[in-house]
């Protein structure tokens, strides 16, 4: 009996220290007054960790700045107001203060970047300064994006925007005193018009090199090796590099479903990859990845799944019938020690569901959109590009706008392993999973929180590794806003 009970012991110690880590929960909540209503981490700086909070999607109405220490105590806040027709593209950190990138837009054409900065100890004057105006006509207020460098010395803005000319790009890079050291505008080819193009993601390397990724989105026919079937998205990037700006298709032996963009955090280097078929189906038969070897030219590697590899993407789909996984796309990607990448994928799509209600006695039918966030494929690839491990994380979310922002996963990287963090979805009784896929690529699985009397969720997508093995995401707790702060001990 007592080698039973040892032996149980060992077993025990043996499980929690293969899963060893800390949680923080921050020890007040978030206030709850009209600028806290979306929270998003910023970053960590020495000991103190930086998280904003504010009420719309383009912190039109101002945003709250807080501070903690490093086990999420609350130090100290600051709430920013902005002034009329101001809008907010970016809050980040750079190696001395807060930061954040504003645009005022005159008479519905004028735009003009504002440079903004604050101390850490939140304390000081806001500075800012005029960065650059240009008169751009006919644009969507949505279609700027603004990105940093790893190393946080250098950060950028692009936008696409309509002129009595056509539709052209715009792109100025700056330093970390708004200083513009690159601005340059571009027409782009006469076949666009304005409203089919979306800018997807935008990347820096540390030595001034500025990729975008934007698509165009087209209801008709296209060009295709099967001009019967629909294609409604095509991929493009543009880049600036040594003095140079250059416009270019993502492209493939087949056709590209999907492209994403990524920058290495040491070595800058810029990478798209994405996923292809060349049949008619909708379904995925490989990946590509490619970088850039001079101003326009490049490196293009692609791969076919194996057979057994498309089964462990199709899920319970490839039981019921021979379709190849469909609607999967990269969400993230991390360098390896052997020289590969792991590129991390989620299942997404849309669906529509008839829904009666009753208004005074009369049945009023309207369609509603749900949004499902399926499983998540880890492509642990070698350096040459071929996958030495696929590993499959089975996961439900469905739901609609309202809920949204609970869907996905949110991440962080260990020296041994690799941690993913998801609401689970499945029955009445809201959890947070953490996944932990060790070097061997072992599984391992956990609950954050299992508790009938409580619910919680996180926000996935608004977390953020503030430093390494360790991810600090916000969290609602029985109907109050908190910050979670996950340490792994491995």
């Amino acid at each position: 009996m007592k080698l039973k009970i040892l032996i149980c012991l060992v077993i025990t110690l043996w499980s929690a220290r293969l899963f060893s880590q800390s949680t923080f929960l921050s020890n007040k909540p978030q206030n709850t007054k009209k600028k806290t209503q979306f929270h998003q981490t910023i970053g960590q700086v020495g000991d103190a960790i930086f998280t904003v909070s504010f009420s719309d999607y383009r912190l039109e109405n101002g945003f709250v700045l807080d501070r903690y220490d490093d086990q999420m105590r609350f130090i100290n806040g600051r709430e920013i107001k902005m002034p009329g027709k101001q809008w907010i593209l970016k809050v980040f950190y750079s190696d001395s203060a807060i930061c954040w990138i504003s645009v005022v837009r005159l008479r519905h054409k004028m735009a003009t970047i504002y440079w903004n900065s604050l101390d850490f100890g939140l304390n000081g004057i806001v500075k800012s300064k005029e960065c650059a105006s240009i008169d751009l006509g006919d644009v969507d207020e949505d279609n700027f994006v603004v990105n940093y460098s790893p190393n946080r010395k250098l950060w950028s803005l692009v936008a696409i925007y309509g002129s009595a000319s056509g539709v052209k790009s715009w792109m100025i890079l700056s330093d970390m005193s708004g200083t513009i050291l690159e601005n340059h505008i571009q027409s782009l080819p006469d076949k666009f018009k304005l409203f089919e193009l979306n800018w997807t993601s935008l990347v820096l390397g540390n030595g001034g090199e500025v990729v975008g990724l934007y698509e165009q989105k087209r209801n008709g026919f296209l060009k295709s090796p099967f001009p019967d079937r629909k294609f409604n998205t095509n991929h493009y990037w543009l880049r600036f590099f040594k003095d140079t700006l250059s416009n270019g298709a993502v492209e493939a032996d087949g056709n590209v479903l999907d492209a994403a963009i990524f920058s290495h955090p040491q070595t800058g280097k810029i990478l798209i990859a994405g996923y292809f078929n060349t049949s008619r189906s909708d379904g995925i038969e490989g990946y590509f990845m490619q970088s850039f070897l001079n101003a326009e030219v490049l490196d293009k590697k692609q791969f076919e799944f194996t057979a057994m590899q498309l089964k462990q993407m199709a899920g319970l789909a490839s039981i019921r019938r021979q379709n190849n996984p469909q609607n999967y796309f990269f969400r993230n990607a991390v360098p390896l020690t052997n020289g590969g990448v792991l590129f991390i994928a989620e299942q997404f799509y849309e669906s529509r569901q008839m829904e009666t209600q009753y208004v005074n006695g009369l049945p009023q039918t309207a369609s509603r959109i749900l949004y499902h966030y399926g499983d998540i494929a880890l492509q642990y690839c070698r350096q040459d590009g071929i996958i030495d491990s696929l590993v499959m994380l089975r996961k439900t979310q469905i739901g609609g706008i309202n809920s949204a922002q609970f869907f996905g996963f949110g991440m962080y990287v260990c020296s041994n392993s690799v941690n993913i963090m998801y609401n689970d979805d499945e029955g009445n009784i809201k959890r947070v999973a953490h996944i932990k896929i060790d070097n061997t690529f072992k599984m391992e699985s956990e609950w954050l929180f299992n508790n009938e009397t409580s619910s919680v969720a996180i926000l996935p997508y608004e977390g953020r590794q503030t430093e390494y093995g360790m991810i600090t995401i916000p969290i609602l707790k029985d109907k109050q806003w908190f910050w979670l702060q996950v340490l792994s001990n491995d």
